[in-house]
C-alpha cells in the first residue's frame, strides 16, 4: 500500500519517478497545484523521485554555505546551512530525504513495480 503523501507517478527523462507532496510529508496539508507550485527532482540513495512543493522561493547554492550538524535526541543527526544572501545572514534545515521512513518505503515500491514495467 502506498503512502498517503505519494500522490502519483510521472516520466521524466525516460524514467519513472515516484510523486510525492511534500506537504502530507510533514502536515496533513495538501499542496494545492497552481501557477507557483513545481516538482523538484531529487536524488535518495540510487533513485530520483518527484517532490511537490506549494512555492519555490529560492535555491540555495550549497557551495556558498556554511553546513552545520547537530545530534538529536533520536541518535539522528539533523543539518542546517547557513549562508549570506542580500546582506542578511540566515539558516536553513537541510532536507535529508533518506531519514523520512515513506521515501524510504517509495525507493521499495519503485523497484518492486515501477522498475519493470518502465524497462519492459
Amino acid at each position: 500500500m502506498l503512502h498517503e503523501a505519494q500522490i502519483g507517478s510521472f516520466i521524466w527523462n525516460q524514467q519513472t519517478l515516484a510523486l510525492w507532496d511534500l506537504g502530507r510529508l510533514s502536515t496533513p496539508k495538501i499542496t494545492e497545484m497552481d501557477g507557483e507550485s513545481r516538482v523538484l527532482i531529487t536524488r535518495i540513495g540510487d533513485q530520483l523521485i518527484g517532490l511537490l512543493v506549494e512555492k519555490l522561493i529560492l535555491l540555495l547554492p550549497g557551495r556558498i554555505g556554511q553546513v552545520h550538524q547537530f545530534a538529536n535526541s533520536n541518535a539522528r543527526t539533523s543539518q542546517l546551512i547557513t549562508v549570506k544572501h542580500d546582506d542578511h545572514i540566515k539558516s536553513y534545515s537541510i532536507l535529508d530525504p533518506e531519514n523520512w521512513a515513506p521515501l524510504k518505503e517509495s525507493r521499495q515500491f519503485l523497484r518492486q513495480y515501477i522498475s519493470p514495467i518502465a524497462s519492459s
